[in-house]
């Protein structure tokens, strides 16, 4: 079972029309949540385990974001470590890549991921979003938004999507 998601964060990462989240881990809310408001998820982790918590219509991916972040082409290389349920006995479960993200976005994102998300999220032209594991401060510029009880932090004019990111103030797109 995935840890809850304040609703307010939800809220204010909703809107987009492809999120790509880095470091799902085992917390699979907040892709859900996203997902069933219409917006394309792909998921990312580097520990294969974390796909058997990741629901439909979220797509998985074992990736690691500083990888990612150096690839020629991320969309492709996403493409192909997607995970494919049952793609071996019926091709048409292929997993759906999009061919563009509008966001990307972590929950509890450590320090040392930081630099990397963003500079993914440069090479996507997304806007990048992130909570850190509490504890931490951003070593990345950003500007710190509070959602709720949470301070999300959305990196300095990234990306084309970044501007999609000033509805955050008011909690939602």
């Amino acid at each position: 079972m995935s840890p809850s998601v304040p609703d307010e964060l939800v809220a204010a990462l909703s809107g987009f029309d492809a999120a790509l989240e880095v470091g799902i881990g085992r917390r699979a809310t907040a892709a859900s949540q996203l997902a069933e408001g219409e917006t394309s998820v792909v998921a990312i982790d580097v520990d294969s385990d974390a796909a058997s918590d990741v629901p439909e219509p979220v797509a998985f991916a074992e990736a690691d974001v500083r990888d990612l972040a150096e690839a020629p082409d991320p969309v492709a290389e996403l493409r192909s470590r997607a995970v494919e349920e049952d793609s071996e006995s019926d091709p048409s479960n292929l997993t759906t890549v999009p061919p563009t993200f509008d966001l990307v976005y972590a929950l509890n994102l450590p320090a040392e991921l930081q630099r990397p998300t963003v500079a993914l999220a440069e090479r996507l032209g997304a806007g990048c979003a992130f909570t850190t594991l509490g504890f931490e401060e951003p070593v990345v510029d950003v500007e710190r938004r509070t959602v709720g009880s949470d301070t999300l932090y959305v990196a300095a004019g990234r990306g084309s999507g970044a501007g999609d990111l000033d509805a955050l103030d008011s909690g939602g797109r």
